[in-house]
């Protein structure tokens, strides 16, 4: 007789971090991972633009605050890919004034936490959106 294979009925959400100081990244991931998500994690733009387009995260925790490329530059581009209009992307960073808030909202952040941030805060944010 054939079976068919067990059936998962809530997929692991994707969840991507992107973050120049990997330190404060880490905890993070561990916490995410320990909750079933499926995190990763990318520490420049050019990795978060790789490591998006392969895993087309449903979750990106984006530092607005990095080196070469921001987390304006990675929102703005997140949105303009087929898989990223519905993702749910939160804006993780030191600045607070309100003109970074508006910059981020029209780069298509839908959320806006400042560092420092604890983990669990992050992920009570995540799973009342998702």
């Amino acid at each position: 007789m054939h079976h068919d294979p067990p059936f998962d009925p809530i997929p692991k959400r994707r969840v991507l971090i992107v973050d120049d100081d990997a330190d404060a990244v880490w905890p993070m991931q561990v916490l995410l991972r320990r909750k079933g998500y499926e995190a990763r994690v990318a520490t420049d733009g050019g990795e978060a633009l790789r490591v998006a387009e392969d895993f087309r995260p449903d979750v990106i925790l984006l530092d607005i605050a990095m080196p070469e490329m921001s987390g304006i530059e990675i929102a703005r581009w997140i949105r303009t890919q087929p898989w990223g209009s519905d993702a749910f992307v939160i804006a993780l960073t030191g600045w607070g004034h309100s003109k970074t808030r508006a910059l981020a909202r029209s780069a298509g952040f839908d959320a806006y936490l400042l560092k420092p941030v604890a983990s669990t805060d992050v992920v009570e944010l995540i799973e009342r959106h998702v």
